[in-house]
C-alpha cells in the first residue's frame, strides 16, 4: 500500500511539476519515489537493482550517442528538410509526421523513433514557428498508434508475441491492427487540429535549403545509420523465420554506435549530450514500479476481477488503465498471465497497452523520451495539457478497437 501512495506522489510531482517555489522535473520525481521506496524498504537494494531492466538503458544510451551525432553534425536537420520539404502547409506536414513516424515506429520501434524523431521535429517547429506542443504531441502520438503495427513495433508486442505465442506474429498484428491503425493516425490529426486550430494557418510553409555542417560527422552517421537499418532488417527476418534465434535490439544499437564511439573526434563532445536525466529517469521507474509489483496491490485487485473470462473488450480498458499505475510493459506483464490464451484477447491486451500512451506521459516509455529530449532544449509540456488532447483520442481509440474487436468476434473472424 505504501509503493502505491508513493507512485500517486510521483503521479501528483508530474502533473504539477512545482513544490512551492521549486520547478520539479520529470525525472527528479520519479528518483525521489525510488528513494523514497528504498528508505521506506517497500524494496530491497538488492531487489531494485535486479528490478532494472539495463536491456532498454544500454539500448537508449546507444540510441543517444547515435542521435546526437546526428544533431551535432546537421545530419537531422537536412534529414528534416529531405523528408518534409514538400508539405505547403501545416496540415500536410502534421498528416506527414503522423504517417512517416507511425510506419517507421513498426519497423524500427517507437522508442528508437521518438529519439531520433523529437529532434528532427522540433528543427521543423523552430524553421516553421510551430508550436513546440502541437509537435510532440504529433510525435507522441504518431509512434505510439503506428508502433501497434507489429510485433516490434514496442516492448509489449513483443512480449505478448512471444510469451503468448501468437501464430505468424507480424501477418497476425498487421490483420488485427492495419484498419484501426489507419483510422485512429486519421483521428490523431483531427484532435490536433482542433486543439491547435490557430497553429493549422493557410499560409504556405518556406522550406529553406539545408547544408551539411560537419561532413566528416555525418559520414560517420550514415555509416552507423545504415548499420541501424541492416540490423533491424535482419532481426526482423530471423524473428519471423527462427523466433527461437531472435536477438535482443540492444545489440543493434550497440554496434550501430560503434563507428561514432570509435571513428569520431567529436566522441567527448557527443558523449556529453546524451540525454543522462531520461537514463536515470528510466532506472528510477523500474525501481519504483517493481516495488508497486511487489506490493501485490495490483495483481489481486485483477485477480478478483477474473480477467480470464470476459474477453477482449474488457481487456482493452483495463490495459489502458493498468497502464497508467505501472507503464505499459510492466503492465503486459502483469495481465499476460490473467487473460485467456486466445489470439483475440492476447491482441486485444497488446493493442490495450499500446494505445494507453496516447492518454497520459506515463502511459509509454517514449513518450517520456520524447518530452524528456524536448525539456533538455527548453520546451515542454505539463502532464494536464497531454492528457486534455489525449483523452479525447484514446476515447476514441478505444472506441474504434472495441468497434473492430466486436466485429472478430460477432463473426468469429481473425483467429
Amino acid at each position: 500500500m505504501v509503493s502505491i501512495i508513493i507512485l500517486a506522489l510521483v503521479v501528483l510531482l508530474i502533473s504539477i511539476r512545482r513544490l512551492g517555489r521549486y520547478e520539479i522535473a520529470m525525472w527528479q520525481a520519479m528518483t525521489l519515489g525510488a528513494i523514497l521506496v528504498l528508505i521506506t524498504r517497500q524494496i530491497s537494494f538488492q531487489q531494485a537493482i535486479l528490478s532494472i531492466n539495463f536491456e532498454v538503458i544500454f539500448f537508449l544510451l546507444f540510441m543517444f550517442i547515435l542521435g546526437s551525432a546526428l544533431e551535432l553534425s546537421g545530419s537531422l536537420e537536412y534529414l528534416a528538410f529531405k523528408l518534409f520539404k514538400k508539405a505547403k502547409n501545416v496540415d500536410l506536414l502534421i498528416l506527414q509526421m503522423i504517417f512517416f513516424f507511425g510506419i517507421l515506429s513498426s519497423i524500427f520501434t517507437n522508442d528508437t523513433i521518438a529519439i531520433v524523431g523529437t529532434g528532427l521535429a522540433l528543427i521543423l517547429s523552430r524553421n516553421h514557428k510551430i508550436d513546440t506542443k502541437l509537435i510532440l504531441l504529433t510525435v507522441a502520438f504518431s509512434v505510439t498508434i503506428g508502433s501497434t503495427l507489429s510485433p516490434i513495433g514496442n516492448p509489449q508486442n513483443l512480449i505478448i508475441a512471444v510469451e503468448g505465442s501468437i501464430p505468424n506474429p507480424f501477418l497476425t498484428f498487421f490483420k488485427f491492427n492495419f484498419i484501426p491503425m489507419i483510422l485512429n493516425s486519421f483521428f490523431a490529426y483531427l484532435v490536433l487540429k482542433f486543439f491547435f486550430r490557430k497553429e493549422f494557418r493557410e499560409e504556405e510553409l518556406i522550406h529553406e535549403e539545408v547544408e551539411i555542417q560537419d561532413s566528416s560527422l555525418a559520414m560517420i552517421t550514415l555509416i552507423s545509420s545504415i548499420i541501424l537499418v541492416v540490423l533491424i532488417i535482419i532481426k526482423v527476418i530471423v524473428a519471423y523465420l527462427t523466433p527461437s534465434n531472435d536477438f535482443p535490439l540492444v545489440y543493434i544499437a550497440m554496434v550501430s554506435a560503434i563507428p561514432v564511439i570509435v571513428l569520431s573526434k567529436r566522441r567527448r563532445e557527443i558523449l556529453s549530450e546524451i540525454d543522462y536525466k531520461t537514463l536515470i529517469f528510466f532506472v528510477s521507474m523500474f525501481i519504483l514500479m517493481e516495488s508497486v509489483f511487489l506490493s501485490g496491490a495490483i495483481q489481486s485487485t485483477l485477480d478478483k476481477l477474473k480477467l480470464g473470462s470476459i474477453g477482449p473488450l474488457n481487456i482493452l480498458g483495463v490495459s489502458v488503465i493498468i497502464s497508467q499505475l505501472v507503464s505499459n510493459v510492466p503492465a503486459s506483464m502483469i495481465l499476460l498471465p490473467l487473460v485467456r490464451n486466445s489470439v483475440p484477447t492476447l491482441m486485444a491486451l497488446a493493442s490495450g497497452t499500446t494505445i494507453a500512451g496516447n492518454l497520459t506521459i506515463l502511459g509509454a516509455a517514449s513518450n517520456i523520451i520524447a518530452i524528456q529530449k524536448s525539456e533538455k532544449l527548453g520546451h515542454s509540456i505539463s502532464f494536464l495539457e497531454f492528457l486534455k488532447v489525449g483523452l479525447v483520442l484514446t476515447t476514441f481509440d478505444l472506441f474504434v478497437y472495441g468497434f473492430f474487436y466486436g466485429i472478430v468476434a460477432k463473426l468469429n473472424i481473425l483467429r
